[in-house]
């Protein structure tokens, strides 16, 4: 029954350094690494997470490398893929168009070229008068 409990503690340390940027590659250290140290030594492990230093700048560029990218809102961590940011909902690309509104929008787009050259034939019919 200890070692069941020794076990469970010991996700506590581990989840702690864990979402402090550790495990970091080039230090050696990984989950089960932290897992075992606080199962074996909780006392110690325990104070030694918290007290660790924040590797947030690392945290984001290995994040970053696993396909997440920054919001320029809100600064948080999203999918690379997302297209809205779960946090802020600030949008990263318009919504894709259906080919109904791309047609209404080719046609706006074509009646105000014709009013804007109805305009200049005008202008230039005076000029000429």
């Amino acid at each position: 029954m200890i070692f069941i409990y020794a076990i469970l503690l010991g996700l506590i340390p581990a989840s702690i350094a864990y979402k402090k940027g550790y495990p970091s590659k080039n230090e050696g250290y990984n989950f089960f690494v932290w897992w075992i140290f606080g199962a074996s030594l909780f006392i110690v492990a325990l104070p030694w997470a918290i007290l660790l230093k924040s590797k947030k700048g690392e945290l984001e560029t290995s994040r970053a490398s696993e396909g997440m990218k920054k919001c320029p809102e809100c600064a948080e961590l999203v999918k690379k893929e997302a297209r809205i940011c779960r946090f802020c909902g600030y949008e990263f690309y318009p919504k894709p168009k259906t080919i109904d509104q791309e047609i209404e929008e080719l046609d706006r787009q074509k009646k105000e070229v014709n009013e804007k050259l109805k305009e200049h034939e005008d202008d230039l019919n005076e000029e000429i008068i």
